[in-house]
């Protein structure tokens, strides 16, 4: 698996951003911090396929609400992407109204989210196969302050579920490599001190169970990340926990979205 097909308008990339919108998300501005770092990302992200003042469609991207509903809140092409921005943040609007797309309720149903992003990712590469296209592989980043729940199921009934779901999704593989999934989990603020990238598993269920549903980092993705983390080595996941920092919140995504844009800079991703 070599990971080494690049985004271009010939053999687009594809993302999946998985966002928390369970109830606790209201706590702390958290909804409000992620609504914020989709704006600056989806920016970064437009101007990455910016060439001669002209947007090439050099990936898609589905972004998709979860609590015990799963939420489609955006998909569709890089210029589809640039066209949102210019109707929501270049109006002076936010990129999604927490008030009514991104209302956070109810509980964290995040088996349901990654089968999602596996059905999303499927119907993708039907597509690019019908078109003859070559693929990178696909990238799902999940956003979360929770852990794993079920309706009328015990916690551990709902992570091994979940858990199941992410195996299942970073199983799906095309020539360049399995679907690369990177959580990361957020807190509110002065919470305690992030993991950043672990290359052995914490003793908590949770972190446990994030560190276990996290691809594992190969290549040039460790020689990237090491702009962030330098301990990163090739044992290391694609995992965070207790993220406080809204502007590095911004520049891990950024980073885990771009890794197949070797040229994109994601420390210039501003909130």
């Amino acid at each position: 698996m070599a990971y080494d097909i690049k985004w271009g308008s010939s053999h687009p990339g594809h993302l999946v951003y998985l966002i928390d919108l369970s109830g606790s998300m209201r706590l702390h501005n958290k909804i409000d911090d992620v609504i914020d770092v989709m704006e600056s990302v989806s920016e970064f992200l437009v101007g990455m396929c910016e060439e001669f003042r002209e947007i090439r469609n050099r990936f898609s991207l589905t972004i998709l609400g979860y609590n015990t509903n799963v939420i489609e809140l955006f998909k569709g092409s890089v210029i589809e992407l640039d066209s949102l921005l210019e109707k929501t943040v270049g109006q002076g609007k936010r990129l999604f109204d927490k008030e009514k797309e991104v209302q956070p309720t109810s509980m964290t149903h995040t088996a349901s989210a990654f089968k999602a992003a596996e059905r999303d990712i499927r119907h993708w590469i039907d597509v690019q196969t019908k078109a003859g296209k070559p693929m990178p592989a696909p990238i799902v980043i999940h956003i979360t302050d929770g852990h794993p729940e079920e309706m009328h199921k015990e916690d551990s009934v709902a992570i091994a579920e979940a858990l199941n779901a992410a195996n299942s999704l970073k199983a799906i593989s095309v020539p360049d490599g399995n679907t690369l999934l990177f959580n990361i989990h957020i807190v509110g603020k002065n919470a305690g001190s992030p993991l950043r990238f672990p290359s052995t598993s914490p003793v908590s269920p949770n972190e446990k169970f994030l560190y276990d549903a996290s691809s594992v980092m190969t290549g040039a993705f460790v020689d990237r990340a090491r702009k962030l983390i330098p301990s990163v080595n090739t044992s290391s996941r694609f995992v965070v926990y207790d993220e406080t920092e809204k502007n590095m919140l911004a520049r891990l995504i950024a980073f885990g979205s771009s890794v197949s844009v070797p040229s994109a800079d994601f420390n210039d991703v501003i909130n």
